[in-house]
């Protein structure tokens, strides 16, 4: 049953996959003559509609090769017949006997292939929107998949902060849970707080020295600028996912009322973590001991 079910909801996309299908005709065997997409006109029965077998003598079960074996030629009246009659005739000039038809995929630009390309097929069907900023500073190789996805949320200031829960209900609770700022804020946060200040000038201080800065549009621009080498771009990218996951965790667990953690520990959990992550790289620039060596080296 499931699978009847399936099959249902995959002809419901066949007009859709006619657009992108076309036939390079060869010899004509295994190409229907009415139903595929060969001619320059497309598909001929959409275009003629059953009335036109009639207009050309040609059967609706006719494959291509069937009709170029056909040895009349007929004028006919409307412009259209006589167009397909030329491309029949043309279909015979250029007959190759000893090869078979070739199915094209339409691909970018319109420009048919003998490969079928999911990318470029999904990118016509789909409206292309601009990239989303910071992306590549957020879904980087190597990055931990929850890390990533918290610090994407608060990039696009979609987690539920103080700041963002008054707007849904004005008598809710919208101070810090840290320092009992009136307002919680995405920029407060991180890393404005004083608990979160703590921990990141703690873990960052040493990767970006002089640049170092606890500004939330200054990070993203570090971010941004790569301007640091392969090794401390890593890790800053790394610690800014992990601390960003480390403090709103932690901010929610006291939400809770759960015991709270001091920063000093959660400055430990994160500084483990970096050396764990580091330790399992095995490629590029931190494999092995080198990507621990530069995370010791900013520690010090």
């Amino acid at each position: 049953m499931s699978g009847s079910w399936i099959w249902r909801k995959i002809l419901k996309y066949r007009d859709m996959a006619k657009k992108f299908h076309r036939v390079e005709v060869k010899n004509g065997e295994t190409t229907s003559f009415w139903y595929d997409s060969w001619s320059n006109m497309g598909c001929l029965i959409e275009k003629l509609g059953e009335r036109g077998c009639i207009d050309l003598g040609i059967p609706l079960s006719s494959t291509v090769k069937e009709v170029m074996n056909m040895t009349r030629r007929r004028n006919h009246r409307q412009l259209t017949l006589n167009r397909v009659e030329e491309e029949i005739r043309e279909l015979r000039l250029n007959q190759r006997v000893n090869e078979h038809d070739t199915a094209l995929w339409k691909g970018k630009n319109d420009c048919y292939h003998r490969r079928f390309i999911t990318r470029e097929t999904w990118l016509q069907l789909r409206i292309a929107k601009p990239p989303m900023e910071g992306h590549k500073e957020i879904w980087f190789p190597t990055a931990t998949p929850k890390y990533a996805f918290i610090t994407w949320l608060v990039l696009k200031n979609r987690i539920s902060t103080g700041e963002r829960m008054l707007k849904w209900n004005g008598t809710v609770n919208s101070s810090c849970v840290f320092c009992d700022e009136p307002i919680e804020t995405r920029e407060h946060l991180f890393f404005c707080c004083p608990y979160s200040k703590t921990i990141w000038k703690n873990l960052a201080m040493g990767i970006l020295s002089t640049r170092y800065s606890e500004s939330w549009t200054d990070i993203l621009k570090l971010l941004a600028e790569n301007i640091l080498d392969k090794k401390k771009s890593y890790m800053l990218r790394y610690v800014f996912q992990n601390s960003i996951h480390s403090i709103w965790s932690e901010r929610n667990r006291r939400r809770h009322g759960e015991q709270p953690i001091p920063s000093e520990l959660l400055v430990k959990m994160i500084d483990k973590n970096m050396r764990n992550r580091l330790s399992t790289l095995k490629g590029g620039c931190l494999k092995s001991a080198g990507g621990i060596q530069a995370w010791f080296e900013s520690r010090q």
